[in-house]
Formats: structure tokens, sequence, C-alpha cells
């Protein structure tokens, strides 16, 4: 307290008891004036001014040069208009605005005729037909095994009319079955490698960590 030092360091800046001081000093039951700095004092106050202080002569009891006096500057009226502005100057090859490409030296093809040089508001030949779009998006995997039934003209025949119908009846029955059992059995087989492929990706740290 003797020292008027804090440590938030707000006492030694400002000269000024801090609230932590302050709580202090008021517990002591001292007053908070007796801890300020000198500084803030009425008596220092007064004999800073005791000598007093001399006041400076006016412009006109200034002293005159031979020196040539401030010229004042010119009197600058500006254009009628809005005015300009100081961007740098752009080059014969730049375009005037940043987000738009110019029109110059560009290539025009007329939509209606197809060809270049005009539009199809000034053209006068004969509409051309534009070839069709490819569809958008890649094309589907059994794409390539689409075929056109028109192309194809089918008879419905009943069986028994066929006379190898009931000789081959039977083998082709037995041929059907085998068939059958062989992409079940196939089937499956690849049901059994995805849930294995799955459950490796989904636990394949188990090995790491038993």
């Amino acid at each position: 307290m003797e020292a008027k030092t804090c440590a938030c360091r707000s006492w030694q800046i400002n000269g000024i008891p801090c609230i932590h001081a302050a709580k202090v000093i008021l517990c002591m039951g001292r007053k908070l004036s007796e801890y300020v700095a000198d500084c803030f004092i009425t008596i220092r106050w007064r004999e800073t001014y005791s000598f007093g202080i001399k006041p400076l002569n006016g412009i006109l009891e200034w002293p005159q040069t031979n020196r040539l006096g401030v010229i004042p500057p010119p009197n600058q009226n500006g254009n009628p208009g809005r005015p300009r502005n100081h961007d740098r100057m752009k080059s014969m090859y730049e375009t005037g605005s940043t987000t738009k490409l110019s029109r110059a030296n560009r290539i025009i093809t007329c939509s209606k005729c197809k060809e270049e040089g005009h539009n199809k508001t000034t053209c006068s030949n004969e509409t051309v037909e534009s070839p069709p779009k490819k569809p958008r998006g890649r094309p589907k995997k059994n794409q390539g095994l689409q075929f056109d039934q028109s192309h194809f003209s089918f008879t419905q025949v009943p069986p028994w009319s066929i006379p190898e119908f009931s000789q081959g009846q039977s083998s082709q029955a037995q041929s059907s079955q085998a068939q059958f059992s062989q992409a079940s059995r196939w089937e499956q087989m690849s049901q059994d490698q995805a849930s294995q492929n799955q459950a490796s990706q989904t636990y394949g740290w188990g090995r790491w960590f038993p």
C-alpha cells in the first residue's frame, strides 16, 4: 500500500487507486485521496500555473519578411456531369468489364442455315435441320442388348403340332430342371460371396484387435 502498486498495474499507470486497492483502503478506514498521485493534487496544479503563461502576438504583429507570401491554390471548377474515376487505363486488348467477355473478333454462326458470318435475324437461306442431340448421362448397361422387335416376326405354334415334342418333352424337362438348379446354386454362391465381402469390410479390424 505504501508503494502504491497493484498486481493489475492500473494503479501504477493511472496514478489512481484501482478497485482492488480501493477495497483495501476503505477496509483500513482511510481516504482514497491520500493514495492518489501528486499530479492530481490541487497544490501541484497551482504551482504549475503560478508563473503564468505569456500569450503570443496576433497575426498582425508578426514580423514581416522579404519572402513571397503563400500563394492560394488555383480555383478549379470541375466539369459538369459525373467526375472521372482514377482507374488504370485499359489497353487495346483488355476488356472494359471484369465479368463479361468482348464480342470482338468472334465468329457468329447462324442457327438457321448453320453458316458463319451472320445470324438468323438477317438470314435468307433455307432452314437446315440440326442433327439429333445425344442423350445426356451415361448409357445403361443393358442398352447394347436391346433390339427392335419390328424387324422380327413371330408365329405362335402349339407345342403338340411339333413331332419331336412328345419325344423330347421328358429330356427337355430334365435339362431345364438341371439348368434351374445350376442357376440357383450360382445365385446362392454369389449371395454368400457378397455377404462375406461386406462382413470383411465391416469387421476387418477384428483380426488386428482380437
